[in-house]
């Protein structure tokens, strides 16, 4: 039997805070709690591994109080480690000397995808830490880059060197760091050398290091602080990137619409300008009514199938050799010279062409790969499938009335159709288009990486009340509910996007399975993501559906108030199912407001500002805590926040503590009292940019600023000539402030000119105020 000694140093001067160890060991989860010494200060747990002559451990700690998180290791930076008994043992002990690893832009720098983008070496593609109980004592160094040449340790042992560089110890760059494996049990002072490729060797700064091997016996693997070399300092990197909608492409060959293939025609410019980062929108199916509506990129019918208008028709089988060719690039042709995406008229003409295209293609024998992604792929594949088959058979049919999905399945499974109808080809018909639609997709990504480019996903907060996901699995959503955001400085009454909420009790029963399944599904195609509305995993703005009003919402999870502690001023709360009050967040616009007495107004102010700005605040951070550390480790991929609106005091804290890049938009600071962005106020694990698809472009924003606020920014970012849109986007490429700067392509034209005769107004992708707004910005036509 295996046991396992673990003890690290943490104090908690808390009451009913306690030390969890949280992890798998072989492929299991499992939770221990750590026992404290008389100080409260070293936490040890000893585990048993019976029936097993190796261990496998992946883990983290956390604090806890109750069931709440209270603080944690960054989730996506695990300790690491492979132990076994020495051979020919049947039993033996491993003490491990724990730390506490602390949060640090250098992990995001020196994992995929960034590390090889920076110059670095990419540590996650290294092997894990591994010894077994008959190994010399180990220690971890956790180095966040590789020393070019040889890092060695060179000590008064001879084992080690006797101080001499050239008999030192070369130490092993694993997945943590380097190791430092002593040769003997041997007390020793010793240093840490690093040896340049050019033979110069330089020796760590600071006090010798001590090793003392303890007189038990029993193998420690510990850890050691990193060294300090002259000159060995990193230097910050900041990559540049391109956020686009992609239906508002133009290419060679697009038909009404951006696709895949204009994307990566968009590369190579990217390439010659030095980018790295492709920020794509959404582009998931959004058919529902086929109509304009539809053009909402948000409101996904799935969060697996994409969305058909992006099909490139030139791509599918049969398309060179149709004898309506010419026929349908004329039309094509036609809708590309629209200033604006046809939405409803591209989508219905690639229907017309990807149907007949279809029907001849199923005529004919199918492919390997095409069966082998039809096999591979049902899990997701088939329930969005069906779902395009009943939405067809039921046109104008909300899904609430839809038959239960379980019912269609059966039916299915059984000889696939429903009700008397054969749905084999519907079926079929959906994975033609996803197999064509992913094949596309994995082409760009595929000439992205060639030229060391990143594509970045969007994944949406939400999911449309009429969806694969709200059909298959309603039990998730509360469906009398719609979410939103609270009156803000986008909107002064607020935002009803009309998706349902989500039911988080019933996701957390599940182990939120449904949130691990789709970021697993887009880590397969997309590097890093932009979290759309991050602050849902604190709180919802919790609209009652149908009302059509955001302002009669409330915080969902959130401490309300009984009715006694809003005596006289109940009609400026909402009123929650449970029978809570909750104040308005601007009670104000309420008109019996201007005639209430001093005192209930006070009243009003307090709560407001009680609810809203201390009462919830554990709350929201300790939920967002558990949610997040649960969904984020289903995946490494690179994980960006959108952390805009009315904000949670705990949001930095916690976004820094799980190492998620922040959004900095430079019109929106995020400190009380200043008008821009300011450069010391930037996080550098965060992506900095001018604006988003909800605002004005940069020309449009900068054309509202008085000479002074443009005179401001000047000084603030040091432009060096023109105090111009153009001098602004100069004076960011100019100095790094931020790990990432993505600037939305209508932005990125200030610096040519290109575009300039469009009316700048023109350029706002979307209006979020404007629930009616039709998304159908395109890139302008050259003159």
């Amino acid at each position: 039997m295996l046991e396992i000694q673990f003890k690290i140093p943490y104090h908690i001067g808390v009451a009913g805070q306690a030390l969890q160890w949280v992890g798998r060991i072989n492929g299991s989860e499992m939770t221990f709690n750590l026992k404290p010494d008389d100080a409260n200060y070293y936490w040890s747990l000893l585990l048993s591994v019976p029936g097993e002559s190796t261990a496998e451990l992946i883990y983290s700690y956390r604090v806890v109080q109750g069931d709440s998180i209270i603080r944690t290791e960054p989730p996506l930076v695990p300790h690491s480690l492979r132990l076994s008994l020495a051979q020919g043992e049947t039993s033996g002990r491993i003490a491990i000397d724990d730390r506490w690893i602390d949060t640090t832009a250098e992990h995001r720098m020196s994992d995929a995808p960034l590390a090889e983008l920076l110059g670095r070496t990419d540590l996650s593609r290294l092997r894990i830490p591994s010894f077994d109980t008959g190994s010399g004592d180990v220690f971890l160094i956790h180095s966040f880059q590789e020393y070019k040449g040889e890092l060695l340790v060179v000590g008064a042992d001879p084992s080690i060197g006797a101080w001499y560089p050239e008999k030192g110890l070369t130490l092993a760059l694993s997945r943590k760091g380097y190791l430092l494996q002593f040769p003997k049990r041997v007390a020793t002072e010793y240093k840490l050398v690093w040896r340049l490729p050019s033979g110069e060797v330089r020796w760590e700064l600071g006090e010798n290091r001590y090793y003392q091997p303890d007189d038990d016996g029993i193998f420690t693997f510990g850890h050691l602080d990193l060294p300090h070399f002259e000159g060995a300092e990193p230097m910050h990197r900041q990559l540049t990137g391109t956020a686009v909608p992609l239906f508002s492409l133009r290419g060679r060959h697009t038909q009404g619409v951006g696709d895949f293939t204009a994307a990566t025609e968009l590369l190579d410019w990217m390439q010659r300008t030095g980018q790295s980062v492709l920020q794509l929108l959404p582009i998931y199916d959004t058919t529902f009514t086929r109509t304009d509506r539809d053009s909402y990129p948000y409101s996904a019918i799935t969060t697996y199938g994409i969305h058909p208008i992006y099909l490139d028709l030139r791509a599918l089988p049969g398309f060179a050799e149709a004898p309506e060719k010419e026929e349908w690039l004329r039309t094509a042709r036609a809708l590309e010279a629209e200033p604006k995406v046809q939405f409803a008229k591209v989508l219905r003409f690639k229907e017309e062409v990807i149907e007949c295209l279809f029907q001849r293609w199923n005529e004919r024998p199918k492919s390997r790969q095409f069966s082998h992604f039809f096999r591979t792929e049902q899990a997701q594949l088939l329930p969005y499938a069906l779902f395009c088959a009943i939405r067809d058979r039921y046109p104008d049919t909300l899904v609430a009335h839809y038959p239960y999905y379980a019912e269609v399945l059966l039916s299915w499974e059984k000889d696939k159709s429903y009700l008397g109808e054969n749905l084999e080809e519907a079926v079929l018909r959906c994975a033609f288009v996803q197999y064509h639609l992913y094949k596309q997709l994995g082409q760009l990504v595929e000439e992205a990486h060639k030229r060391g480019i990143l594509i970045k996903g969007d994944l949406p907060i939400g999911v449309a009340r009429n969806s694969v996901d709200v059909w298959v699995e309603p039990h998730l959503f509360h469906l009398h509910l719609d979410a939103g955001s609270p009156p803000d400085a986008f909107s002064p009454t607020g935002q009803d996007w009309g998706f349902p909420t989500y039911n988080w009790a019933e996701m957390e029963r599940e182990g939120f399975a449904w949130w691990r399944r789709r970021l697993q599904s887009m880590s397969r195609h997309f590097d890093a993501l932009r979290i759309d509305h991050i602050l849902g995993f604190f709180r919802i703005w919790s609209i009652p559906a149908g009302s059509g009003d955001a302002s009669l919402g409330w915080y969902v999870p959130a401490l309300g108030y009984t009715a006694e502690e809003v005596s006289g001023v109940a009609d400026f709360c909402n009123r929650d199912e449970q029978g809570l009050y909750h104040p308005l967040m601007e009670p104000q616009q309420r008109k019996r407001y201007a005639l209430l007495s001093h005192e209930l107004k006070q009243k009003i102010a307090a709560l407001s500002d009680d609810y809203y700005h201390h009462r919830n605040e554990s709350l929201w951070r300790e939920t967002a805590l558990k949610r997040l550390t649960k969904v984020m480790t289903a995946s490494d991929i690179l994980l960006c926040a959108e952390d805009l609106g009315v904000l949670p005091k705990s949001i930095q804290e916690v976004l820094s503590s799980l190492e998620l890049l922040s959004l900095e938009v430079l019109r929106m600071p995020k400190c009380l009292g200043k008008r821009f962005v300011e450069p010391q106020d930037i996080p550098w694990l965060s992506v900095l940019t001018t604006g988003t698809h909800d605002m004005a472009s940069l020309r449009a924003w900068w054309a509202s600023l008085s000479n002074s606020e443009r005179q401001e920014l000047a000084e603030l970012y040091h432009f060096t000539d023109e105090v111009t849109p153009r001098g602004l986007v100069k004076a960011l490429l100019r100095e790094p402030r931020a790990l990432l700067l993505i600037l939305p392509l209508q932005d990125w034209f200030t610096l040519t000119g290109y575009g300039a005769e469009i009316d700048p107004q023109d350029e706002q992708v979307n209006i979020p105020e404007d629930p009616r707004h039709v998304w159908n910005y395109r890139v302008p036509l050259p003159r």
